[in-house]
């Protein structure tokens, strides 16, 4: 039922629930997964499609940093990154965010918290996830000068 929505997006709520399931578990995260989205759905009264895009959107990013050494000397340097990478960073960062939140609640409502402050993006909701992808951009600005050690 909810896969027919995803099939031109490269099926984000398949990757979703990929990257949270563990132990082979793989129907009880789809379940709370599509809830999660449903809920956020229902608050914001938007599609769930819509939902998807715009949180992806909002987590892109084009270029990411790696420590690279040369010469026994560690740089940081900048590389651009496809569309699958973008997306696994994307729930990377979900997932650290997701983990740095110590309330004691589900992970079902931690990720709906989550994803409702990216959403909301204002500055007294401060998202972790967002702060990771800040950073990247950051550090990626800042060590632009180290570009030509890619080749």
């Amino acid at each position: 039922m909810i896969e027919k929505y995803y099939s031109n997006q490269f099926n984000l709520h398949s990757r979703i629930t990929g990257f949270f399931t563990r132990n082979g578990k793989k129907s009880k995260v789809t379940k709370f997964v599509s809830e999660c989205f449903f809920e956020i759905a229902r608050s914001v009264n938007k599609p769930v499609y819509v939902i998807l895009r715009k949180i992806f959107l909002l987590l892109n990013v084009f270029v990411e940093t790696k420590n690279v050494k040369i010469r026994r000397r560690r740089y940081i340097i900048p590389f651009p990154v496809s569309r699958n990478r973008r997306l696994y960073l994307a729930l990377k960062w979900l997932g650290q965010g997701l983990r740095l939140r110590k309330q004691r609640i589900p992970l079902f409502k931690r990720l709906k918290a989550e994803l409702l402050t990216i959403l909301i993006n204002k500055k007294r909701h401060q998202s972790s996830t967002l702060k990771f992808k800040r950073e990247n951009i950051a550090k990626a600005v800042e060590n632009r000068s180290n570009i030509h050690y890619r080749w």
